[in-house]
């Protein structure tokens, strides 16, 4: 074989390879962990309050931390199959913060959410799109300003199930979006809003889009909007303390992190 021939098909193999290995690395990463300083903000409404004693709430924006990841475990293998199937999981927390209410009292915040779960990769390098299935908890407090005091607006501690789709879109070499939305099925809200609504039926969603920027080493800038939206409904009774027809629970968290992505 002469050697035009030889560099020919040396440069036929090399080509696919090089380019399965910038799909691995650019679309479908076995490996992504990020982290970042969020601001978290919630409107609480309630609908038909019969007997006026319910509060409304609302915050602007108040500063917090987070962390989350995923790892495809059998990405590392040669199973296209295996490497199908990943984990999730991520944890955020709001940071020391007040709110003063309409009587001018000043109410300690405490927030907090988490979740994990399995993550399905379609066989798609650019869009990296994935079905994910697992549990979450979200509590957000509004502290008493007496042991006597209740702070008057219910916990919210909610934890069930979570369904929903997330995406990746690679724009170039430098740039990538990314989307996803998700529906809560509330198994539990906590005692506490037991005690003010018995009967209550909850169900959430969660939207977010993000814009991404890649850096040298596998380092990526990442800013992301999200917005999550609690319904609840009440089906109160005669002789309830607190008569609602629903609720409207709005969160709206920006998020600005540097992640590792491979």
């Amino acid at each position: 074989m002469n050697p035009a021939a030889s560099l020919a098909i040396a440069f036929a193999t090399l080509v696919p390879s090089t380019a399965r290995a910038q799909t691995t690395t650019e679309g479908s990463a076995r490996v992504d962990v990020e982290a970042g300083a969020l601001l978290l903000g919630r409107h609480l409404a309630y609908t038909d309050d019969v007997l006026h004693a319910l509060d409304t709430f609302d915050l602007g924006a108040a500063p917090g931390l987070y962390a989350r990841a995923s790892v495809y475990p059998g990405a590392f293998t040669r199973s296209r199959v295996a490497a199908m199937f990943g984990l999730y999981g991520g944890v955020e927390a709001m940071l020391n913060a007040d709110s003063v209410d309409a009587r001018g009292a000043v109410r300690p915040l405490h927030a907090y959410a988490g979740n994990a779960g399995l993550r399905v990769r379609l066989p798609f390098a650019n869009p990296d799109v994935g079905v994910e299935v697992g549990w979450f908890t979200q509590r957000f407090t509004v502290g008493p300003t007496s042991p006597r005091d209740d702070g008057g607006i219910p916990d919210l501690a909610l934890q069930g199930v979570s369904a929903g789709l997330a995406g990746r879109v690679n724009l170039g070499a430098r740039w990538a979006v990314t989307a996803r939305a998700s529906y809560l099925a509330v198994l539990s809200a906590g005692d506490a809003r037991r005690a003010y609504f018995p009967r209550e039926t909850i169900a959430g969603i969660v939207v977010a889009a993000g814009f991404v920027v890649r850096l040298p080493a596998s380092l990526e800038a990442r800013v992301e909007v999200e917005y999550r939206r609690i319904f609840t409904s009440m089906h109160p009774e005669v002789g309830d303390a607190f008569v609602a027809g629903g609720a409207l629970d709005q969160f709206l968290a920006v998020r600005l992190g540097i992640a590792f992505r491979r």
